[in-house]
Parts: C-alpha cells; structure tokens; sequence
C-alpha cells in the first residue's frame, strides 16, 4: 500500500488544502492519502498557532470526514518537536511495515528543499510527489537538477494538473479576528468553520 503524506500546521484548514488532499487522493498515485497534522514547523519561526493542537486536529478530521481515501492522523504529535519530514516518515515506515510512505508538498518546498534535515535520505529512501504553489515555477529541468544533486534519480514527481489556490492559513487567521467575517463562508471547509464559530479560538475544547 502507498501512502502519500500531506503533512502541515492546518491552522487553520481551508479549502487549498482540501483541494489538494483530494486531488492526491484521486490521482491514482497513492492507495491513501493521511494529511498528518503537525505541532510545529521548524521552518516557519516560532510563533504560536491560533488553534491547539486539539482544536486543529478535530478541524481536519470534520473538513475531511466526507472524503474518500483521504484519513487524518496525529501520529507526528507524539514525536519530539521541532518537528522533520525524514524523522516522521522513518517512524510511520517502523510502525506500518506493510505501508510505503511519500511525502507531498509544495513547491515552495521544493525550491527550498536544500534547507530540509536529512534531505538526501527522505528523497532516498521515501521521494517527493509535489504540487504547484502560486508564485513558484516547477520545470523538469529543475527536478532533474535537484535529484541530481543528491544523487537520487526518479525520486520527485510533480503534479502538474493539481489545484492552484492562491491563500494561505496566515491570511486567514488576520481574517478570524472576525469569525463571523462573511468572506471566511468560501475559504474555510464549512464543518470546520462552524467549529470555529462554536468552540471559540484556542479553547480547551
């Protein structure tokens, strides 16, 4: 079985990301596709999130409960933090022996993946299967050039056809100073939103 990784801070989860967790899942690349709720990206600084972990996870899993080989996992929460790609996926492939795992990401991540702990081995050893981002130009010269350089080839797939959605989870927590703001009603998954609305921002709930 193939499982593809679509890992991030979902703080909080909008329809960019369902986007693309449906896309992956109907891509006909992976068997599954678990959007791994992180704690922390070590790549993004430190600030704290809107939403507890508890909050967040309880987001994805409402935004996803309709969707079809699409499961929502909390497996990097109980790992040490900061959290890193090659760690957690190293620790799913020990849990789930019977499981092949594949990160996908974006491509910003891409441009930045020299930045990323134990780069070589996370392409060596699981590879990337990546999605456009706005902004950012993905050709197969570059991904040649890339896996060239750590010597892996064949390792990073990109899909070139997945959804484009310009907007981010930073945009969205300016928007929520207001949860009622109307605009929030086509950006956030409506389940997850009335969540929002109900339980409040960073409750114990």
């Amino acid at each position: 079985m193939i499982v593809g990784i679509y890992g991030g801070s979902f703080d909080p989860i909008h329809i960019g990301h369902l986007s693309i967790a449906t896309f992956a899942a109907d891509s006909g690349i992976f068997d599954e596709v678990w959007m791994m709720v992180s704690p922390l990206n070590p790549l993004k600084g430190n600030h704290p999130p809107l939403f507890s972990d508890r909050q967040r996870l309880e987001m994805v899993r409402l935004a996803t409960d309709t969707l079809t080989g699409v499961k929502v996992s909390d497996f990097e929460m109980n790992l040490p933090i900061p959290s890193y790609s090659f760690r957690t996926l190293s620790e799913l492939s020990k849990t789930f022996p019977d499981k092949n795992f594949r990160l996908i990401t974006g491509a910003d991540n891409l441009r930045d993946f020299h930045l990323w702990r134990n780069s070589r081995e996370l392409l060596m050893n699981f590879g990337l299967t990546v999605f456009p981002r706005p902004g950012v130009i993905v050709t197969s010269s570059m991904i040649i050039e890339i896996e060239n350089r750590y010597q892996a080839p064949g390792t990073i797939s990109y899909m070139a056809d997945a959804p484009r959605i310009d907007i981010s989870s930073s945009q969205l927590r300016d928007m929520l100073s207001d949860p009622y703001d109307t605009r929030l009603d086509s950006l956030i998954p409506e389940a997850a939103l009335r969540f929002i609305r109900t339980k409040g921002i960073n409750t114990s709930a």
